[in-house]
């Protein structure tokens, strides 16, 4: 929300964001929302950003009213329509990474994410493809499997994998794929609050054929993790 300032010095607004029904909007409340806020740490804070994890395919809304803004700022400069109002947002997912209904994967997986973003995959000897959606899953059993799709939405790679917490998120040893074939090589899921920002993976497949993947979700700032 941009307000004209009186100095050169912009102002700060406050915001709270919630469930409509929870801002005085008559809106139904779901039996099982699209999406799930995330706790703002201390750095979403210093730079207003409000982080929204995608848990099924759907839509949903959230509301927001500005409660304050910084002086010299005025609140009341601040049109009345323009301090309250709803944010549409749209979960999708490929069909294949939704679970089939009533099934109990979802209890099982330790982490379930789809993103979408840019990456690429490269194969010496293949040359490479341009990579557009992702998904991951780690399950309990300490097994993982990452999914890649192009601009076409068609599936690209499917990896097999174990997995291990570490300092980035976690890391994988790559047990199989691209598809159905044998692949070896490491991997990193780079997690910040919560949310999958990076997959990086470098191995190679059945054929002895280098594999390298490099994926980041669309606004990720993350650095890429060192693969030893």
């Amino acid at each position: 929300m941009q307000v004209r300032s009186r100095s050169e010095t912009p102002y700060l607004a406050e915001a709270e964001l919630g469930w409509p029904w929870e801002m005085g909007y008559r809106m139904p409340t779901p039996v099982q929302p699209a999406v799930a806020l995330v706790e703002q740490s201390p750095d979403d804070r210093e730079v207003g950003r409000i982080t929204v994890r995608g848990v099924r395919s759907g839509h949903a809304q959230l509301a927001y009213v500005l409660a304050a803004v910084e002086p010299p700022g005025r609140l009341d400069d601040v049109p009345e329509d323009c301090r309250h109002g709803l944010v549409p947002l749209d979960v999708s997912e490929p069909p294949d990474v939704l679970e089939p209904e009533g099934s109990d994967a979802t209890a099982k997986s330790l982490l379930s994410q789809s993103l979408d973003g840019a990456g690429t995959l490269s194969r010496s000897g293949r040359g490479d493809h341009a990579l557009v959606a992702a998904a991951v899953e780690l399950r309990r059993d300490r097994t993982a499997t990452v999914r890649f799709w192009d601009g076409s939405r068609r599936p690209v790679a499917e990896l097999g994998a174990e997995w291990r917490r570490s300092d980035l998120g976690f890391r994988l040893k790559i047990t199989s794929g691209p598809r159905e074939g044998v692949a070896s090589g490491v991997g990193v899921v780079t997690v910040v609050d919560d949310v999958v920002e990076r997959i990086d993976v470098l191995g190679a497949d059945a054929e002895g054929s280098e594999l390298s993947i490099a994926f980041a979700r669309t606004g990720s700032t993350a650095l890429p993790p060192h693969l030893d």
